[in-house]
């Protein structure tokens, strides 16, 4: 498809699939610049190598995304002696709150 597209703007496309084969028909559209199918054969293998490597390398971009996100998390204030004196029931709250707002990899460091 993506291959397909690159030539929209030279040619019509038409696509279709056999239970065996990809036909592909370009039919060049009028006044536009002049292709052959070598051009088109070349677009297929630079999309072919492009899914690869997005398929290689999906999760480290996850990962990449997931510790950009995760980094960008506010932090939360150390305590005050103000909110000491408030401390009571809340004191496991922050705490919880902490490693809720802790950054994953700070967390799993050792693994």
């Amino acid at each position: 498809m993506k291959a397909s597209y690159r030539f929209i703007d030279r040619a019509y496309v038409r696509l279709d699939a056999t239970s065996t084969h990809y036909v592909v028909e370009l039919t060049p559209k009028p006044n536009a610049e002049p292709f052959d199918e070598r051009e088109f054969l070349d677009e297929l293998l630079e999309e072919s190598a492009r899914s690869i490597v997005y398929r290689r390398t999906k999760n480290v971009r996850e990962l990449l995304v997931a510790r950009a996100v995760g980094s960008s998390l506010a932090q939360i204030a150390e305590p005050t002696p103000e909110s000491e004196e408030r401390k009571g029931e809340a004191d496991g709250d922050l705490e919880k709150e902490r490693l809720l707002l802790k950054d994953w990899f700070e967390r799993h460091n050792d693994a």
